[in-house]
């Protein structure tokens, strides 16, 4: 039984650790100029709609609150008409432990375009931003993952203010 209890607290530990690299920028102004983003949701399973978290819910809050900044939100099939886009994605690991909670792991990464040579059309997405919440949460908890999006959304929100002044 020891064995199992410490078993767990490592794989905690683990889950923990990997989100120690949060709040990573590359450096520079990356994010400068960016006046429209695109939103990706990735990883969402199928029982989080017992608590209201979608696809379509998720990238609705979340474009709200870029709108709500200034940002222009597209679509992703479109961000290639926009020379000043980024795309905005959130992905959700989710592991449903033995014990009746949840290992959750949040991910928001921007990443901006990268043209080879100057008037081309062809781009490259680049990291230009990520941050990561990660923790365990009861099932009946699983709605805050909706917060915690949005938590990491002000996070971006901070460094777009910050590479884009006024």
């Amino acid at each position: 039984m020891f064995e199992r209890r410490y078993a767990w607290l490592v794989l905690l530990l683990l889950f923990a650790v990997t989100g120690a690299r949060a709040g990573i920028s590359v450096g520079g102004t990356p994010l400068a100029g960016v006046d429209t983003v695109a939103i990706t949701i990735e990883g969402l399973q199928q029982d989080l709609r017992t608590y209201d978290i979608s696809e379509a819910t998720l990238k609705a809050t979340l474009a709200q609150r870029l709108t709500d900044a200034g940002l222009h939100v597209v679509e992703a099939g479109d961000i290639g008409r926009y020379p000043k886009g980024a795309i905005l994605s959130l992905r959700l690991s989710l592991i449903r432990a033995p014990y009746y909670f949840y290992l959750y792991g949040l991910r928001l990464e921007a990443r901006s375009k990268l043209f080879p040579s100057p008037g081309e059309n062809a781009y490259a997405a680049v990291t230009a931003w990520s941050d990561t919440k990660v923790g365990l949460l009861m099932p009946s908890e699983a709605g805050k993952l909706k917060d915690y999006s949005l938590e990491l959304a002000d996070l971006f929100l901070k460094e777009y203010r910050n590479q884009n002044p006024g």
